[in-house]
């Protein structure tokens, strides 16, 4: 049976899966069976693993107000912005990659530009 990423797991292919994890088959094997990833098998038969995944998507989900966005950057910037300040002035290494990453930041946003440019004239 293939692979299906979205395929949905319905009640009685959760019984199935729970008649064969009780039979002592793997993970693995099962999914193999039923045509799901292993992962899916987990989600579905271990109940910490399923809240924590929930708990996880919800953090990643939420949608900040811009008041958040700006407290959250208050809180980390200001050490990052020591880190690199130390790192760069001390550590030579560091600082020329640095400079190469930008000078191709650059070079990249240019070639975007002119890009951008020229549909217009095209059109």
């Amino acid at each position: 049976m293939e692979h299906y990423r979205y395929r949905k797991v319905t009640p009685e292919i959760k019984e199935r899966m729970k008649e064969m994890r009780n039979d002592g088959m793997t993970y693995s094997k099962i999914g193999g069976i039923i045509g799901v990833y292993q992962s899916v098998v987990i989600y579905h038969l271990n109940p910490e693993v399923r809240k924590k995944t929930i708990k996880r998507t919800e953090k990643y989900n939420k949608k900040l107000t811009k008041e958040e966005k700006r407290l959250r950057a208050a809180k980390y910037y200001p050490r990052k912005k020591a880190y690199y300040h130390e790192r760069y002035h001390n550590d030579e290494k560091f600082r020329k990659g640095l400079i190469f990453n930008i000078i191709k930041w650059q070079k990249k946003n240019r070639k975007r530009k002119n890009g951008d440019k020229n549909k217009r004239q095209k059109s």
